[in-house]
């Protein structure tokens, strides 16, 4: 796992492509992450506002070593990581 910083509290994250959540089918070996200020509770209001506009939910909402993250997918398939920024 390796992240590049885009600025504006965007990165570009690859995987070695051992992920246990990549689907075979439709191999993806990066994400794109949105890093957002405000913990939880901000990330919780974004979460609930995407898959109200209805988004395809690819990994609900968790807790993992950076924090609360989810991962939704984009209309091509690319994986969109929401998590904490990390000051």
């Amino acid at each position: 796992y390796m992240t590049f910083d885009l600025g504006g509290g965007v990165v570009l994250a690859l995987w070695s492509g051992k992920s246990r959540d990549l689907d075979p089918a439709t191999p993806r070996n990066f994400e794109v992450g949105i890093l957002v200020d405000g913990g939880s509770n901000e990330i919780r209001a974004i979460y609930d506002e995407w898959v109200a506009k209805g988004v395809e939910v690819v990994e609900e909402p968790n807790e993992d070593v950076f924090g609360l993250t989810f991962v939704i997918s984009d209309l091509d398939g690319n994986r969109l990581r929401v998590a904490p920024a990390d000051h």
